[in-house]
């Protein structure tokens, strides 16, 4: 008897960005969160595609939110383990996780987990809230037009550009926190050796001493 155990890492408090969706308690995400997802999740695939494999599963409840507009993708190479066509035909697959990618983002946007049961329908609600260009590119990908990753990545490169700069910030934010953190630590120890100096029984003697 064969077995096979897939391990990932673990995440704490981390939900499935469909979760709230799934229980009808979805808000209407912001366009900037959108792009931030839209774009981490790309970043992911063209990872996964220049190992010359395909996630295959992509869906709202295989991406999770591990923290504030922070998204990683789950079941990476299930797919290409259970599914024999994965490997023989990457090309398509790899093609597929775009669509799949377009639905992912159209169910987010449009608030409704059975998008495909009337798409235009779900594209006019997401035309009328968003951007002509977030409405393009959801548009596109769905579509399983040729167009690939690096396509996509350049053609919003403005939108990709705010994007970095954003991690930029938060980043910048996280080492002055750290910096504050360690200049506390310095300042803890240096006050914990003084007292412990000044505590010393000989100390204590020789005060009593010039005292007598």
């Amino acid at each position: 008897m064969t077995a096979l155990c897939l391990v990932y890492e673990y995440y704490p408090d981390a939900t499935t960005v469909g979760n709230n969706l799934s229980l009808g308690k979805q808000t209407t995400m912001l366009e900037t969160q959108a792009w931030s997802l839209l774009f981490q999740i790309l970043s992911a695939l063209k990872t996964i595609h220049s190992n010359g494999i395909s996630q295959m599963i992509l869906d709202v409840f295989s991406v999770v939110s591990v923290g504030p507009d922070r998204y990683k993708v789950g079941w990476l190479g299930l797919g290409n383990i259970l599914f024999k066509q994965a490997t023989e035909i990457p090309s398509i697959n790899q093609r597929k996780d775009l669509s799949n990618l377009g639905v992912l983002l159209l169910a987010l946007l449009s608030k409704n987990l059975n998008v495909m049961t009337n798409i235009s329908e779900s594209l006019n609600s997401v035309q009328m809230v968003y951007s002509s260009e977030m409405y393009k590119v959801v548009s596109t990908l769905i579509s399983n037009a040729d167009v690939s990753l690096e396509m996509i990545l350049t053609s919003h490169s403005t939108r990709l550009l705010a994007e970095l700069d954003s991690a930029n910030k938060i980043k910048d934010e996280f080492q002055e926190s750290l910096s504050l953190e360690l200049s506390n630590g310095r300042l803890c120890r240096l006050m914990t050796k003084l007292n412990f100096i000044n505590g010393r029984p000989e100390q204590v003697l020789k005060r009593k001493n010039e005292h007598l």
